[in-house]
């Protein structure tokens, strides 16, 4: 097992008669495969770091599922930039989590289990919210130099949940199949970060992305764009037309305005 503190990795052998030791940062890759704790000083920048050291060892090994080809480096320029729009309320943390997905296709059951990774906010509230509730928030528009004062922790929680699509509460729609604990190792540590940070592509891909939503939010707040409306039939099944695809429908955009 490795241990990471903000000032120094301990590596804690599963061998009872070997002692913990501390591990130099270029001795990283060679734990990749351990489980990995994280103390409570652990920020964002801490581990960006450890991945920048080790830049040309992971654009290699994260090359396709996790960095699409992008490379660490066209990431790095951004860390070090200082940004002024920071919003400390936003995120409370950052969580590496486990994405969990069930599927039954005609008896035929398949599981899947991702390393991910994205910000909480305890306790939030707003004025359509009754209860405080811990909020989950993606990262994929951040800049990474907004992140890097925030601490990090590992939730190993994991559960699988059926869709049943039938019933009134989520309970009833998706009732819990199985639960239980897995802990990360350090590659997937890694991966669920990388792949965040990287899910537009580079932080130009990524700001032109954001750009083009945000547009598009204008538009439909100002009346000017068409909203449409996905079909499902009673069992909230997509509805198809003659080709298989899903059927849509235009719905009235309630913020456009009439002709004067």
């Amino acid at each position: 097992m490795i241990r990471i503190n903000k000032n120094y990795l301990v590596h804690h052998p599963i061998h009872m008669d070997s002692k913990p030791r501390f591990v130099e940062e270029d001795e990283l890759p060679m734990f990749l495969s351990d489980e990995v704790r994280l103390d409570k000083t652990v920020t964002f920048e801490t581990l960006f770091k450890l991945i920048m050291i080790h830049a040309d060892l992971f654009n290699l090994i994260y090359a396709q599922g996790t960095l699409g080809n992008y490379t660490i480096e066209q990431y790095s320029e951004e860390f070090f930039k200082f940004d002024d729009d920071e919003d400390p309320d936003s995120i409370d943390y950052l969580e590496a989590y486990w994405h969990s997905e069930y599927w039954n296709f005609d008896g035929e059951k398949e599981l899947g289990c991702y390393p991910s990774f994205h910000g909480i906010k305890e306790n939030y509230t707003d004025k359509n919210q009754k209860e405080p509730c811990r909020m989950n928030i993606g990262l994929d528009f951040t800049g990474i130099n907004q992140l890097r004062k925030y601490k990090v922790k590992l939730n190993t929680h994991v559960q699988y949940n059926d869709w049943i699509k039938k019933g009134k509460t989520v309970e009833e729609r998706y009732p819990l199949l199985v639960e239980g604990k897995h802990e990360f190792n350090l590659f997937e540590l890694f991966q669920a970060i990388l792949h965040e940070i990287s899910f537009y592509g580079t932080p130009e891909n990524r700001d032109a992305k954001r750009d083009e939503l945000d547009a598009t939010v204008e538009r439909i707040e100002s009346g000017e764009e068409k909203l449409y409306q996905l079909l499902t039939d009673e069992n909230d099944e997509f509805i198809l037309d003659d080709e298989g695809k899903p059927k849509f429908k235009e719905v009235e955009n309630k913020n456009k305005k009439g002709d004067k």
